[in-house]
């Protein structure tokens, strides 16, 4: 009898999810808990796939901006693959490009057998996108070298109540009927609570405060489930500080056939402004399911969608598990006049077999990419449109011809035709962000024809707008500028010849700070070359931008906030930038620290203050290109002008583990050549990390070990089950290790962790308390222990009858944030926590089948008579040296999973012998089944079963 592999066993099994199995050929319906139900696609057992393979990936919000998120490299090999590299790959290039995306390693220099591992990543997109995660490895036994790869979608999701969560994952592929994913979540805001709640056992990984608004987490689920597909929901549930409680969930189908399947990329929203007819767009289609997919054909949704099949490369492909291609696709201002929501279809081909290669049909796939295509109120400089509406103005003239259709015309430098006809607007200075309180500043604006014929009535408009949407009226009106042709009159209006162009001025004066826009529009009217007497609308407009705010917060330092660590005698720098934003210049003294936090950590702050030049924590003179700061008089910057200088720590180690706080000041003052007010200064943020990384490890207690006893199988049955119970510690004896939490649904079913445990003495040390485990996080400080008591076997997962014999194997896995390399997963002996193995057994009785007859006979189905193969079993029942548990009184249940037949035939165990019968259909000549002995007086709970293979029938 094969086995049970209980590392791969995970979280769907041991009562922490019952599916429903609705097979193709019958059965009966369970019950679904946890969000979760059965499709209706059954598959035959399969011998195990082989496979390094990244969890599927949810759309990484673009709110999260370079937050870093978890990504799981999964290994079903036998063998350990080394991971030599992982890096990000451009959709459209096809090439490798890390501009894209920050990718590490993590734990993944080495990708454990049976097991995974965790990378981690950011995305640097600033748009609607997606990237590849690409990495090359080594299986360590054959020196077999394997790429694997998986798309990372990054998009603009919407924020619900502070919480923004979208997994798009329609269906993802099962390896060895298990599924693994990574979705990310963004913080957005602050929470009381947050957790998975899905049923599934799903965690949240977090780069902090689960709860605090800004924190990224990624989201972790996985787990096994039937042949077939089957619907997973994933959902998070958030209490906000106000008690309202947030739910964000999606579905999944989880297909355990060898299929094709497409995902696409976050299309860009398509501003129809900016655009013209030639302008082109992309998105990306990846196969993220087990099989080919082929005959991809993108179709566009409305009028004006063009597929550019000239520049895709979807159109003629063939896609491998794991492949991606580009369409590429044109949008035409002139026909698309109006808002409208763009889509693009792909339809294709997809291979599907039942796993065992025997069987392979074709079945047809689709996927859809939606996108805004929006007009704004006015064009973009030098653009025509009508300003009453804001919308194009679609020329009459749909090709080139002669004017009024007569004579011949030089289509490229003719005037005549209604082409190129284009009026812009430029200012100078382009923004006016920066702007001291009260301080006028002036923007001269340019007004341009730039056509081969006159624009005659052209009309002048400004409107400054604030970015809380009130008007100014005090800025921005327009002023004639001497010798230009300009109007800019209550009313009036001026031609422009070809090519020529006239200037005007306007003046932001603000006596407060405010932000906003000033928008300048110019329209005029030219002749209408194909219908003669008509008359056409050129137009076109700039925007100003302007932030008025008080000096002090218009002159800056960067960066605003750091915290500085490395390890003892080593040095650590940062380079900041003092900027005057402003129009007018400063005088500042030279920067200072000091230290702002209070007792203990005061204390060392001042320490690491100590020694002048020789001090831990210093400030030095940048070595970077550009002006020095300087350090040593008081000095002007002007406006517009920035200067660095550098903050240098190398710590000794004799401080204690402490975060110190301090403030680094740059005193101001003058301001313009006036005392400036006061205390006067620029202000940022700075820590000092006093102390060393953590560092974690983990091992029984000694009294577990001794507990665990010899390697030998322990039997056991669920009436008379005496679980062991062992104790594992974690101590810390580096820096804190903050936010620590053991991952607990990590470990195999059978070890059960028992909750809410009290603090103990361990191995003679005093008051050690329970580490925290699901949602929960705790700082595990320096020379701290904590530990978790768990239960082998657990009893729970006995109820299933699907234990066999095997070891339950421990492989120990904490997440932690330290406070020099940021987010830490540490898994198994590698990595300092200790493992270990229990072998036990399920086999508590022997099952052999003595006889089997089969036999033709007549039975009524339905309506009909029907000859069937009658298959009729005796049956002897053995107990297991030292069981003691009565066997007579079982149950024995054959189970064929078939429908439509005579339903097999029972018996209560007597004498420790018993006789079932079953019934095929005559055509079968060989059938597996299985044997259960469920027990009546525990309301027929599955107790011990098997696997017989029928043959020769």
């Amino acid at each position: 009898m094969k086995a049970t592999n209980f590392k791969r066993l995970s979280y769907l099994m041991a009562g922490s999810i019952s599916l429903s199995i609705l097979s193709g050929c019958g059965g009966t319906n369970g019950n679904a808990n946890g969000g979760n139900s059965t499709l209706g696609e059954t598959l035959p057992t399969v011998e195990k796939v082989k496979k390094v393979y990244f969890d599927e990936v949810g759309i990484v919000p673009l709110d999260a901006g370079n937050a870093q998120f978890a990504l799981r490299l999964n290994n079903s090999y036998d063998e350990r693959f080394t991971l030599d590299d992982i890096y990000a790959v451009d959709p459209v290039t096809h090439t490798r490009n890390n501009s894209l995306a920050s990718i590490s390693k993590g734990n993944c220099a080495q990708v454990p057998s049976n097991n995974y591992c965790t990378v981690n990543y950011s995305s640097k997109l600033n748009k609607n996108g997606a990237f590849i995660v690409e990495a090359q490895l080594t299986n360590t036994k054959t020196g077999k070298k394997l790429v694997q790869r998986q798309f990372v979608r990054v998009g603009h999701l919407n924020d619900l109540n502070g919480l923004e969560f979208r997994a798009e994952l329609d269906e993802v592929p099962a390896i060895n009927k298990h599924f693994s994913m990574a979705l990310p979540v963004y913080v957005k805001g602050d929470f009381k609570e947050l957790k998975a709640k899905d049923g599934l056992k799903g965690k949240l990984l977090c780069a902090g405060e689960a709860t605090k608004g800004g924190t990224a987490c990624t989201y972790l689920v996985d787990g096994d489930v039937l042949a077939g597909k089957t619907s997973v929901q994933t959902r998070i549930e958030g209490i906000s500080k106000n008690g309202k409680t947030v739910n964000l969930s999606s579905n999944t189908v989880v297909n355990t056939n060898r299929e094709g399947h497409l995902l696409v990329s976050i299309p860009e929203n398509i501003d129809m402004n900016n655009i013209t007819a030639n302008s082109t767009f992309t998105v990306d289609l990846f196969n993220n399911g087990s099989n080919e997919v082929n005959s991809i054909n993108p179709t566009p949704g409305i009028a004006g969608l063009t597929i550019d099949n000239a520049a895709s490369d979807c159109k003629t492909a063939t896609l491998l598990a794991g492949e991606d291609c580009t369409v590429t696709y044109k949008a035409d201002p002139a026909v698309i006049a109006e808002n409208k929501v763009g889509s693009i279809t792909s339809a294709y081909k997809k291979k599907k077999d039942n796993g065992i290669g025997t069987t392979e049909t074709i079945e047809n796939g689709s996927v859809f990419a939606h996108f805004l295509m929006t007009w704004a109120g006015v064009t973009n400089p030098g653009i025509i449109i009508d300003p009453t509406t804001g919308k194009p103005v679609i020329d009459p003239a749909t090709q080139c011809r002669p004017p009024l259709g007569t004579g011949t015309i030089n289509c490229e430098t003719s005037g005549t035709i209604n082409q190129n006809m284009l009026l812009t607007v430029t200012g100078s200075p382009a923004d006016l962000n920066g702007t001291p309180v009260s301080t006028p500043r002036d923007v001269i604006y340019r007004v341009h024809n730039d056509s081969k014929r006159a624009i005659k009535d052209i009309k002048i408009t400004s409107n400054a707008v604030t970015s809380s949407g009130a008007i100014l009226t005090t800025s921005f009106t327009p002023t004639a500028i001497a010798g230009s042709s300009c109007d800019v009159t209550a009313g009036g209006s001026f031609t422009l010849a070809a090519g020529s162009d006239c200037t005007f001025k306007a003046t932001l004066q603000e006596a407060s700070a405010v932000n906003g826009y000033n928008q300048v529009i110019v329209s005029g009217k030219y002749a209408d070359a194909i219908n003669e007497g008509e008359e056409l609308t050129a137009s076109g407009y700039t925007v100003t931008p302007f932030g008025v705010n008080t000096l002090l917060n218009l002159y800056t330092i960067s960066p605003a906030n750091r915290l500085f660590n490395t390890s003892a005698n080593n040095t650590v720098d940062q380079v900041y930038t003092v900027s005057n934003t402003s129009s007018l210049p400063f005088t500042y003294q030279k920067p200072e620290l000091v230290a702002s936090g209070s007792g203990a950590a005061n204390a060392e702050a001042i320490k690491l203050l100590a020694g002048g030049n020789n001090a831990q924590l210093k400030i030095v003179t940048s070595t970077e290109p550009g002006t020095k700061c300087d350090l040593t008089a008081a000095t002007a910057l002007a406006g517009g002008e920035d200067c660095t200088f550098k903050v240098e720590f190398k710590q000794t180690g004799a401080t204690n583990f402490l975060t110190a706080p301090f403030k680094l000041n740059v005193p101001i003052t003058q301001i313009n050549g006036t005392t400036a007010p006061t205390n006067s200064k620029i202000v940022a943020d700075l820590s000092a990390y006093a102390g060393q990384r953590a560092a974690i490890t983990g091992a029984l207690s000694r009294a577990s070990v001794t507990s665990l006893g010899s390697p030998t199988a322990t039997h056991f049955h669920i009436p008379g089950a005496n679980p062991l119970t062992v104790d594992y510690v974690f101590t810390n004896k580096g820096g804190t290790a903050q936010n620590f939490n053991v991952a607990v649904n990590s470990l195999p079913l059978g070890i059960k962790v028992l909750q809410n445990q009290a603090p103990i003495t361990i191995d003679n040390v005093p008051n050690v308390q329970a580490c925290e485990i699901g949602i929960s996080r705790m700082d595990l400080n320096k020379d701290m222990s904590c530990y978790i008591r768990m239960q082998l076997p657990d009893a729970d997962f006995f109820n299933s009858g699907l234990l066999q014999s095997g070891a339950l194997d421990f492989v120990g896995e904490v997440s932690y944030n330290d406070s020099e390399e940021g987010l830490k997963v540490l898994r198994g002996a590698s990595e300092g926590l200790d493992s270990f193995s229990k072998p036990i057994s399920g086999e508590w009785v022997n099952i052999d089948v003595t006889n089997t007859t089969t036999a033709l006979v007549n039975q009524q189905i339905g309506t009909a008579t029907v000859e069937v193969r009658e298959v009729s079993l005796d049956l002897s029942f053995t107990p297991a040296v030292g069981v003691t548990q009565a066997i007579n009184g079982l149950r024995v249940v054959p189970v064929t999973g078939m429908s439509g037949m005579t339903p097999p035939v029972t018996e209560i165990i007597s004498g420790n012998t018993a006789t079932v019968k079953v019934y095929l259909p005559k055509e079968l000549t060989s059938y597996d089944l299985e044997l259960k002995l469920v027990d009546p007086s525990l309301n027929n709970k599955v107790v011990r079963s098997i696997k017989h293979s029928l043959t020769g029938l």
